[in-house]
């Protein structure tokens, strides 16, 4: 499967932010921002993003694809008690960082701050029993509106151009992660070299993980939060490199209404996504049970719908194998099967169609209701 799909078409949105100028050229009227006074860890929630975004263009297009899917299905709205467009960029990133076959990409927040590009990937050592948060580098901070409150917001920021090509030349280069049992055992120094311990599979970044195609990855989102997360169990986080975050630990620490401490322990399960840095956040507390159903659901229908429309057509009943096996047998009247006898799909056309907005609801017909009755007409019979 190919998709190949710009960023600039990804990120268009509706055409009246585009109209003509009166030179008859199109040019965008305005630019969408966020304003915030303030609140510094706001601005360095965004280097993070800002990180992570510039490690490989398929990030960048991959979450302007996903917020461009949520906006148009009418779920990325909290204000109508559906996720931000934050929201999904986090569920984004933990996927990348907890993919079941490959590390997707290094979690800045334990990288060595002594890594330098050339050097092979390096974490910080997890302490046992710190649910991989004991062994972080510490930058530690006041935080702008709790005053009692220390945060921790180190994450290794690369300084210079030279060091951000170091970051994603790592990316793309078969490099290895620290297996988790050097913790256990008990590992003297404060960071531990990949080479030292045996590393399963599921704790590498692999030469092909981000070059595999766009089309795969984004199918694997979709289906990784459809089927395959424990929404009752776990929490999305970044802070993921020893496994899942547990909702029983953050009903614990940090009082969120899930786990142990839930008013019903037979509550279905909900969405909680753990702020990067401010880890008593809870970026999903703004969705209610219903919303949570509405969103896993588009979830599924869209890996549905990516995973129909990149698969073969149907061949004839009577058709030969020769004839199944040929590129002759690809519904040429359907645009979303280009090609698909070697697995090549237009990617324009398939963002089009998940991102084909909902259907309205069925209207229902007026009923035409009988005028009431004034009871204080005066009756002109019984007058006279």
């Amino acid at each position: 499967i190919m998709f190949n799909f710009p960023l600039n078409r990804a990120n268009d949105t509706d055409n009246d932010e585009h109209k003509p100028d009166s030179d008859g050229s199109s040019k965008p009227n305005f630019l969408q921002c966020d304003i915030s006074l303030q609140n510094p860890l706001a601005v360095i929630n965004t280097k993070l993003l800002r990180t992570y975004a510039h490690l490989s263009p398929k990030i960048q297009v991959l979450a302007s694809i996903i917020k461009k899917w949520a906006k148009a299905r009418k779920i990325n709205d909290p204000s109508h008690h559906t996720l931000s467009s934050y929201g999904y960029t986090l569920m984004l990133l933990h996927f990348l960082l907890q993919h079941k076959d490959v590390i997707l990409v290094p979690n800045l927040q334990y990288l060595n701050p002594n890594w330098k590009p050339g050097m092979e990937y390096q974490e910080v050592a997890t302490k046992s029993g710190s649910n991989g948060r004991g062994g972080r580098p510490q930058m530690n901070m006041h935080h702008p509106t709790e005053p009692n409150v220390i945060t921790n917001v180190y994450f290794y920021y690369p300084k210079d151009e030279a060091t951000m090509r170091g970051l994603q030349q790592m990316v793309k280069s078969s490099t290895t992660v620290a297996s988790t049992t050097a913790a256990a055992a008990g590992h003297a120094n404060n960071h531990i070299h990949p080479s030292s311990f045996p590393t399963p599979p599921a704790k590498q970044i692999h030469e092909e993980s981000m070059e595999r195609s766009l089309s795969v990855l984004l199918a694997s989102f979709f289906r990784y939060y459809a089927m395959e997360f424990d929404y009752k169990k776990h929490v999305i986080s970044l802070h993921c490199r020893e496994g899942h975050v547990e909702k029983e630990q953050k009903a614990e620490l940090d009082g969120w209404k899930c786990g142990s401490n839930q008013s019903n322990q037979n509550a279905p399960p909900g969405l909680s996504i753990e702020d990067p840095f401010e880890t008593f956040y809870d970026v999903a507390h703004v969705i209610k049970t219903n919303s949570f159903h509405m969103i896993r659901k588009e979830f599924s229908l869209a890996y549905t719908k990516i995973v129909h429309a990149c698969s073969p057509p149907p061949s004839p009943p009577n058709a030969s194998p020769a004839a199944t096996n040929s590129e002759k047998s690809i519904d040429e009247d359907n645009p979303l099967y280009y090609n698909t006898a070697k697995g090549v799909v237009d990617g324009f056309d398939l963002i089009q169609l998940i991102c084909e907005p909902p259907a309205a609801p069925p209207v229902s017909p007026l009923v035409k209701r009988k005028p009431r009755s004034n009871s204080f007409a005066v009756n002109k019979d019984e007058d006279q």
